[in-house]
């Protein structure tokens, strides 16, 4: 969806950087970002996303008043995870990861009968206002979550305490 471009373009910008040469790195018109309903392909999502997190050596774009994570964090978690012997001890491990990273982001997993809930809430709700911080650390988890088992795993639901965003209709293919 497209606000996830805007939300890229507004920390780059935020941090100085020249947003029409990320654009046109990641071949996207500059007048898609204006445009409610613009799509942009998964390419072009990651070539933009990945050039701004190089440019600004923060995995998480300084989206979410979080503090800095550097590149190469997310590998890092990934290469310590992956020894673990079963998805549940894998996900706990991740979450105290971040969770020691990340104070103002609160991570919890809790199991109900043969199902598991992520749970993602920021300490200052405010500094998300667009939601983008939690859709990606919940997208992250269930994408991660999937690799470690080497097939998707697909979600029986998903609860959100804010409104449902305009671009709700996007998240049966980000979920």
């Amino acid at each position: 969806a497209i606000n996830y471009i805007r939300s890229a373009l507004q920390a780059a910008r935020d941090a100085g950087l020249d947003v029409s040469a990320l654009l046109e790195g990641a071949g996207i018109p500059a007048s898609l970002v204006g445009e409610s309903r613009a799509r942009v392909s998964h390419a072009q999502y990651l070539r933009l996303t990945l050039a701004a997190m190089r440019a600004l050596d923060d995995e998480f774009l300084r989206r979410g008043g979080v503090r800095r994570t550097p590149m190469g964090t997310f590998p890092l978690m990934c290469r310590a995870a992956i020894h673990e012997p079963n998805l549940r001890r894998a996900l706990l491990l991740a979450l105290r990861f971040y969770d020691t990273l990340l104070p103002d982001v609160q991570l919890s997993l809790h199991r109900h009968g043969d199902s598991a809930v992520l749970s993602v809430a920021l300490a200052d709700p405010d500094v998300d206002p667009d939601h983008v911080m939690v859709e990606v650390m919940l997208v992250l988890a269930q994408r991660f979550a999937s690799w470690l088992v080497d097939h998707r795993i697909a979600l029986t639901g998903a609860e959100f305490t804010y409104a449902p965003p305009a671009h709700v209709d996007e998240y049966r293919m980000l979920f």
